[in-house]
This record gives structure tokens, C-alpha cells and sequence, in this order.
């Protein structure tokens, strides 16, 4: 039995810039982090010879291509096409469905790394390679409107600077010390409210093609985006770990004019109400509905938070960043490998 796991992603600012729409003109930058908070995924060889996948819904084929869960079925297409049947279950700390943490990569990033661990790469598995073999399913299998950066930060771990421009992403971690002063502050000033997206808008309230288009016709504030960045890295690779709260601000501000549908809705006006109290708060994904990352100016002031959120009837997590990467442990090796013969060389690209 193998248990495969990624963290899921809070960005900062810049998003937008690491669509490849806008990267293959102008460059893009994304800082972001980790959570400490996971999904996790159990898999081992099936009984029965059956696939067998739990998670929001249960399937049961005769083979992987009639599975619906898309990036199970093109991720072992992809890269492990004659893999014997596998029972598997997903698991979330936090609720996964169009949340803005960034699930459905966390959940792509860990499911390619077990993949790569059962076709030979163990010991060598690499962040670099499980986020270009996620990357391929994501946007170039299953063709999806989206940005690299989620993938990147579920397959890295830590908290990065990413760069995107037409020669290939590049991961910049901050430095060790400036890592564990901002987990540090997050678990003492942050935390994750979630509020829910809005029946009236479930299933439709994320356009990536709009907010594509939004992005590269709003130019100027994009590129203020990817300023607030580089920034944003710096001053806290430099120490200047409150300026997190600056950063998520004026994130937010940014983001309501580049993204002006984001910011509407009934999450949207949390946002601002929580704003208008003295927090600093901005909606994680890119829609109208999900986790708000909410930074207190100071570390007395939880009691305040606790109270809105009760008010409200929002439930909230603080959380830190996590430094473990997308990876799968062996839990078990009670397997006859005659009975399920693992791939001695890894897939190619």
C-alpha cells in the first residue's frame, strides 16, 4: 500500500501571470506558499483486479479508460499505460471542491508522484519532475485554462517566488530562515475562512477563458501584480516578514479590477467587511466563492476575528507553511511482485 500526498497553495500575489497566455509575451511572477494542510491518497494493487476510486463519487471499471476521474485516467495513459488495476482512495484536510487552494493540482501532483515511484524513480523523485509530468496531464492532456502556478507550489512544497516566461518556469524558495520566520508569523497572523460559493453561481462561477482574456487586456495592473511579487519576496527573504499584510492588501485591490467578477458575490463582500475592520484579506481562487486568506495587522486581534466568523457562521483555520513536497511513502510491502510488476525505468516526457 503507498500513500501519495500534496499540500495545497495559498498565493499571495500575482496571479494571472502564470497563464501561458500571458508568460509567452511578458514575464510572469506568482509568490505563494504551501499549507500545512494536505490531500492524501491511498493506493494498492486491486483484489480483484478491478480499478477502484473513492473520492466525491466511487467508480468501479475494468479499466482505466473508462474512469471519470480525468486526471487519474490521462496521468496513467500518460505516463504508466500497462499499470495494474489500483483501489484508491482521496482524502482531504480541508474541503477540495473549488475552494481556491489549488485541490485539483495537490491532488494531480501526488497522484503523478506515486506514478513516478511505481515506474522507478524512488529515490530520484524530484519536485522539477512531478510538477512537469502533472503539468503535462493538467494543461496539456486534459487542456485546461489555467495557470502553472498551483501546480508548482503543490509539487515544490515551501514558500517560492515563481517565475514564468517563455523558456520554463524557475523556482526561487525563500531562504531557510526567511522560511521559518514566515510560517511563524502566518500560524500567528493568518488564517483561512471558508465561504462557500454561492448556489446560484455553483458550477459556472469560474470562467478561466474571461479571466484569461482579462489578464492580457489589463495590462498595467498584471504587471503590477508580478511587481507586488518580486516584492513581496524580497522584503521577506530580507526579513521583512510582516509585509505579508501589505502584500495581501494590496493584492486583493488588484485583483478587484483585473478580475472584477472574482470580487463580486457574497464572498467578495466578506472580503471587503473584513477590510473595513482592519484585516487584510483577499479570496484565494478565482472565483466567487472558497477559502479568504485573512492576515491580522496584530496577533491580539484572533478574538476580533473569532467573533466575525461567528457571527457570520464562516468557519475558519489557521495554518502554516508546508514544507514537504508532493511525495509517496510504502506503507506496506506485503506484495508479490510477481503480481504487480513495477516499471523498472521511469516514463519519459
Amino acid at each position: 500500500m503507498w500513500l501519495f500526498s500534496a499540500p495545497y497553495r495559498v498565493s499571495i500575489a500575482g496571479g494571472g501571470s502564470d497563464i501561458p497566455a500571458w508568460f509567452k509575451k511578458d514575464m510572469g511572477a506568482v509568490f505563494g506558499f504551501a499549507t500545512k494542510q494536505r490531500l492524501y491518497g491511498l493506493a494498492h494493487p486491486s483484489f480483484d483486479r478491478q480499478w477502484l476510486v473513492r473520492y466525491r463519487a466511487e467508480e468501479k471499471c475494468d479499466c482505466v479508460e473508462k474512469i471519470n476521474h480525468d486526471i487519474i485516467r490521462e496521468s496513467v495513459a500518460a505516463f504508466y499505460s500497462d499499470c495494474p488495476p489500483l483501489e484508491i482512495s482521496c482524502h482531504g484536510e480541508l474541503p477540495g471542491h473549488n475552494t481556491g487552494l489549488g485541490a485539483s493540482s495537490a491532488f494531480s501532483a501526488g497522484f503523478c508522484s506515486l506514478l513516478l515511484h511505481l515506474t522507478g524513480w524512488r529515490e530520484d523523485l524530484l519536485p522539477e519532475i512531478v510538477a512537469l509530468h502533472a503539468a503535462k496531464v493538467e494543461l496539456g492532456k486534459l487542456k485546461r485554462d489555467m495557470g502553472l502556478q498551483e501546480i508548482y507550489t503543490c509539487s515544490y512544497g515551501g514558500a517560492n517566488l515563481l517565475i514564468f516566461d517563455k523558456e520554463g518556469p524557475e523556482v526561487y524558495p525563500l531562504n531557510s530562515n526567511a522560511t521559518e520566520a514566515l510560517s511563524q508569523y502566518v500560524l500567528e497572523h493568518c488564517a483561512l475562512i471558508y465561504a462557500p460559493e454561492e448556489e446560484t453561481l455553483r458550477g459556472s462561477f469560474k470562467d478561466f477563458t474571461q479571466n484569461i482574456a482579462s489578464v492580457c487586456e489589463q495590462q498595467e495592473l498584471t504587471r503590477a501584480s508580478v511587481c507586488l511579487a518580486i516584492e513581496t519576496y524580497n522584503q521577506i527573504n530580507t526579513g521583512n516578514t510582516e509585509f505579508i499584510y501589505e502584500a495581501t492588501a494590496a493584492a486583493w485591490e488588484i485583483k478587484k479590477k483585473n478580475h472584477a467578477t472574482s470580487s463580486s458575490g457574497d464572498a467578495g463582500k466578506i472580503v471587503d467587511e473584513l477590510r473595513d475592520k482592519g484585516f487584510a484579506a483577499r479570496l484565494c481562487g478565482g472565483g466567487r466563492g472558497g477559502f479568504i486568506f485573512t492576515c491580522l495587522k496584530h496577533a491580539k486581534d484572533w478574538d476580533r476575528l473569532r467573533s466575525f466568523c461567528t457571527d457570520h457562521s464562516l468557519n475558519f483555520r489557521n495554518t502554516c507553511v508546508g514544507l514537504a513536497p508532493a511525495k509517496t511513502t510504502l506503507l506496506s510491502t506485503s506484495i508479490e511482485m510477481g503480481s504487480f510488476p513495477l516499471a523498472n525505468q521511469p516514463g519519459s516526457m
